[in-house]
């Protein structure tokens, strides 16, 4: 019990940070008009900082095993996830243009960037958050080709445009840099300047995660609904979890990946499904209960299944 509140201690401010930015947009101290140059900031200079300030010049990531093998697993997790998502859908009575589409994205897309990232930080340092945004390449890879097509209908060669995204480009140009050792030669102007932005993703990050699960509770009782809400919670934070936990068990991985799968095997639904529901013909209902279910329930859940995990794996 005791281990179960320091975690719980250890992702507080998490929670706290999006529950700040409910509150902001609940008090109107940041509107909805600044939410489109708030995302093209955090996409296209805060989080490609944050991957410069932890990959280059890490060690963590010069191996041909530490780049190959992460995204491969990352890829192959998120597919895995959304097949079962899939299979579940269709024994809860989810049908084609009935939200089995969406369910099965939302619910197979677990929150990979703004909350794992502090908390792998504060658990194993930055060392290992190089590993886990290696392993993101991967977790983007099959969002932007499966995911999308999954959820739009597309075919995956319509949908693969999209992989190439500037966090995907960062993440490749750093570990270039890296495996050519160009990261001994970076400036150390240069190198401060990156930390010091890298420093502003995340709060911003968990701050717009609150904004819009704001935005989104103002849509009334359709927030919540059984069979969304309760198979959201099932999926994504008790059959996934055992999943996760028991490949990284019996896959010879190294250990550095297995703390990444921890913590990734604990998160809830990622809130950007929402988004891409949206964009892509889905019913952002659907993702947006899943979301919203599987967030407040994982207030409590993560730590659990972090204890768990490291536990199991014994990493």
């Amino acid at each position: 019990m005791e281990e179960y509140f320091k975690l719980l201690i250890l992702i507080a401010p998490v929670f706290l940070l999006i529950l700040t930015g409910f509150v902001l947009r609940r008090f109107k101290w940041v509107t909805q008009e600044a939410d489109a140059s708030l995302m093209n900031l955090l996409i296209r200079v805060l989080f490609p900082c944050l991957i410069l300030s932890v990959v280059l010049g890490s060690d963590s990531v010069r191996s041909s095993s530490s780049i190959i093998v992460p995204p491969l697993v990352g890829f192959g997790i998120t597919a895995l996830a959304m097949g079962v998502a899939w299979m579940v859908a269709r024994s809860m009575g989810y049908r084609k243009g009935a939200g089995l589409r969406t369910f099965c994205f939302a619910t197979g897309i677990a929150n990979y960037g703004f909350i794992p990232v502090p908390l792998i930080q504060d658990m194993w340092g930055e060392g290992e958050l190089a590993i886990l945004f290696v392993h993101n390449a991967g977790v983007e890879f099959a969002i932007w080709t499966l995911g999308v097509a999954i959820v739009s209908g597309l075919s995956l060669k319509r949908s693969l445009r999209k992989a190439a995204n500037p966090t995907a480009m960062t993440l490749v140009g750093a570990i270039a840099m890296n495996l050519m050792g160009l990261d001994a030669h970076v400036p150390l102007a240069f190198e401060k300047t990156i930390d010091a932005i890298a420093a502003c993703s995340i709060p911003i990050g968990l701050l717009m995660i609150g904004m819009t699960l704001s935005d989104l509770s103002g849509e009334g009782e359709g927030l919540f609904e059984k069979k969304s809400s309760f198979g959201g919670v099932a999926v994504r934070l008790l059959v996934l979890p055992l999943m996760t936990l028991l490949l990284a068990k019996t896959l010879p991985l190294a250990i550095e990946l297995k703390r990444v799968l921890v913590v990734q095997a604990s998160m809830p639904a990622a809130i950007m499904t929402i988004v891409v529901a949206r964009h892509y013909g889905g019913q952002p209902i659907v993702a947006t209960r899943v979301a919203i279910a599987t967030t407040v329930v994982g207030v409590l859940a993560i730590p659990l299944w972090i204890r768990f995990g490291t536990w199991f794996l014994d990493v």
